[in-house]
C-alpha cells in the first residue's frame, strides 16, 4: 500500500485508516478520487506534541511543496523574477485554488475560501509563518536514481523486513546527495 497508486488514499477516505501523514496534496488527491470525503470529512492537524518531549513543536518538517526556493546567486534573475510574478499573480493563485490546491502564500490565504474550497486549503500556509525553522524533506536532496531505493527502504523498513541498522545502511548506500 502506498500513495503513489492512491493505496493510502483510499484507506483514509473509507474509513479504514485514523489517519495519514500527509502533505497539502492530499486535499486535490481526495478531491479526485473521493470528493465528499474531501468536501465533508478530510481535516488537517498539527503533529501532537509529546509531554517532556525534546523539540519545538512550532519547526516545520516536511516538504516544502508550498514555498519557492529560489538560488540565491541564480544566473537567470530576470527569468526567476518573472516566474514568481506569475505564481504569485491572483489568477494563478486562484485557478490553483480551484483544482484544490492551497495558497502558499498569506496574501492569498482566503482565495480559496472566497472561491467554495474549504478551510482546509488554508493550514498549509501557517506553518511558514513564523516557524523558527523549515526544512526541505529529506530526500529532496538526492538525484531521481536515488527515488526508487528511497522509496523500497522506506517500505521495507514500515513492512518490518528491514531494522533500523538496515534501513540507514539503505540510505548511506544512495548516490550522494546534491
Amino acid at each position: 500500500m502506498k500513495f503513489t497508486d492512491g493505496g493510502s488514499a483510499a484507506l483514509l477516505a473509507k474509513g479504514k485508516a485514523a489517519f495519514e501523514l500527509m502533505g497539502s496534496w492530499e486535499y486535490s488527491t481526495q478531491q479526485d478520487a473521493s470528493p465528499a470525503f474531501a468536501k465533508k470529512d478530510l481535516g488537517y492537524s498539527s503533529f501532537p506534541t509529546i509531554a517532556g518531549g525534546k523539540g519545538d513543536p512550532a519547526n516545520l518538517v516536511g516538504n516544502t511543496n508550498n514555498f519557492y526556493s529560489v538560488l540565491k546567486n541564480t544566473r537567470y534573475p530576470d527569468a526567476v523574477r518573472d516566474f514568481l510574478k506569475i505564481q504569485y499573480s491572483d489568477e494563478f493563485v486562484k485557478a490553483q485554488a480551484r483544482r484544490g490546491q492551497p495558497a502558499h502564500d498569506h496574501q492569498h490565504r482566503e482565495v480559496p475560501r472566497r472561491l467554495g474550497q474549504p478551510r482546509v486549503l488554508e493550514v498549509p500556509v501557517r506553518p511558514g509563518e513564523g516557524g523558527p525553522r523549515v526544512p526541505g524533506s529529506w530526500d529532496q536532496a538526492y538525484p531521481p536514481a536515488a527515488i526508487t531505493p528511497i522509496h523500497q527502504a522506506v517500505q521495507q523498513f514500515f513492512n518490518g523486513g528491514l531494522d533500523a541498522d538496515g534501513f540507514v545502511q539503505a540510505m548511506q548506500a544512495l548516490p550522494p546527495a546534491a
